[in-house]
């Protein structure tokens, strides 16, 4: 069998790859391909649908891993969960499987030389033979603005200007070279197969995401395929200046994503976030040397790896000097959908409520029937029990 693994990274349409699978699974199988389910998991407040279970697993393994008393199968005897996979994995036996997590491209370097081995036991003890990982990388400079705007839908409460820091924790993430050599140099490589593809709507097939990924897995595209609503849109500088307020002020940030979406995502130039020149710049410059070693082992029939960017034009737009009418319109529908969904939520509530009571009244009426129709029945009984004696 067969294992489409997909890694993400970040910001490169993972949470619309995994709603694609998970929306048209019944199309797929017809297709025979199956995205797995009984261990999808996501955000519940968002359509998330990927498999963050294999990086719980990882993450069990690691510290038995080199332990010589590590028992393989006892220890996957544990989790029920692993065994209902395994279950619909044989199920389906006909079909190829796709994983996706993008929590995978994010930890992976936790593991790093051991992290294929790893996830060799995994799939091995779900009985695939052949395990192929994709990944699609994006130009970093671009997705760490995309990333700022994701930091704060997670419940960032910093400030603006603190995400401008050259050197934070992202820049690591974001570091191809470091994320593709636990694969490629791991000691456990049979039956392995590593795709990478360009984040990049000029490399995918026909333009579009979806379809160069199933063209990777060698999917054929049905036109009764759903397209999913794509997610994770990056924040204009309205957003970004509320969110970085409100996050420090509610206990569950990630909190009507649904109408900062609608109303704070970025549709014109003006609003669009970019942070000052020299500090672009330096993400540019920052990942030279590991994009080029990418480059090399990956694409090595172009000239770089991304596109040279030309800066002479470059807007930097990381404050927000001047407040438009248009804006307080954007801030007052905001306010106002969030008293109505406020509003339509209480109104479910006491609907719910008032069933509930109208259900009791019931209930109540029909034990005083039955209540009343019992001691009718015990006076009869006591009254053919006097006759009787």
């Amino acid at each position: 069998m067969t294992a489409y693994v997909h890694i993400g990274t970040p910001k490169t349409g993972t949470t619309s790859i995994q709603n694609f699978f998970h929306h048209n699974n019944d199309i797929l199988v017809r297709h025979n391909y199956r995205y797995i389910q009984s261990v999808v998991a996501g955000n519940p407040n968002e359509d998330e649908h990927q498999h963050w279970y294999l990086v719980t697993l990882c993450e069990k393994i690691k510290p038995l891993y080199k332990n010589k008393d590590f028992n393989i199968d006892d220890f996957f005897k544990k989790y029920p969960k692993f065994e209902k996979l395994k279950q619909e994995i044989k199920e389906y036996n006909h079909c190829k499987f796709i994983f996706s997590s993008e929590g995978i491209s994010l930890r992976i370097a936790d593991f790093r030389d051991i992290a294929l081995e790893i996830f060799n036991i995994i799939f091995s003890q779900l009985g695939f033979t052949k395990v192929i990982y994709i990944c699609y990388i994006r130009d970093q400079a671009d997705m760490k603005v995309s990333w700022n705007s994701m930091r704060f839908y997670c419940g960032y409460s910093g400030t603006i200007n603190s995400l401008l820091n050259k050197a934070d924790d992202s820049l690591r993430i974001l570091n191809y070279k470091n994320l593709l050599e636990c694969f490629k140099f791991s000691k456990t490589k049979t039956n392995m197969e590593y795709i990478v593809r360009l984040f990049d709507k000029n490399e995918f097939k026909d333009g579009d995401l979806l379809k160069d990924f199933a063209a990777v897995i060698g999917l054929e595209w049905d036109d009764n395929f759903k397209y999913p609503q794509f997610t994770n849109e990056t924040l204009n500088m309205l957003g970004f200046e509320i969110l970085s307020r409100a996050n420090g002020l509610v206990e569950k940030p990630r909190v009507a994503f649904a109408l900062f979406r609608k109303h704070f995502i970025f549709n014109d130039k003006d609003l669009k976030f970019m942070p000052p020149k020299e500090v672009y710049q330096s993400y540019i410059d920052y990942f030279e040397e590991s994009n080029e070693w990418v480059r090399k082992e990956f694409f090595p029939h172009k000239e770089r790896l991304f596109p040279e960017k030309d800066l002479s034009n470059y807007k930097e737009n990381y404050e927000l000097k001047e407040m438009k009418p248009e804006y307080w319109d954007r801030i007052a529908e905001f306010i106002a959908d969030i008293v109505k969904t406020k509003n339509q939520t209480i109104a479910d509530k006491t609907t719910i409520i008032q069933n509930k009571d109208k259900l009791i009244t019931q209930n109540t009426q029909e034990l005083q029937t039955t209540k009343i129709s019992l001691d009718s029945l015990k006076q009869e009984l006591t009254s053919k029990t006097q006759e009787l004696t």
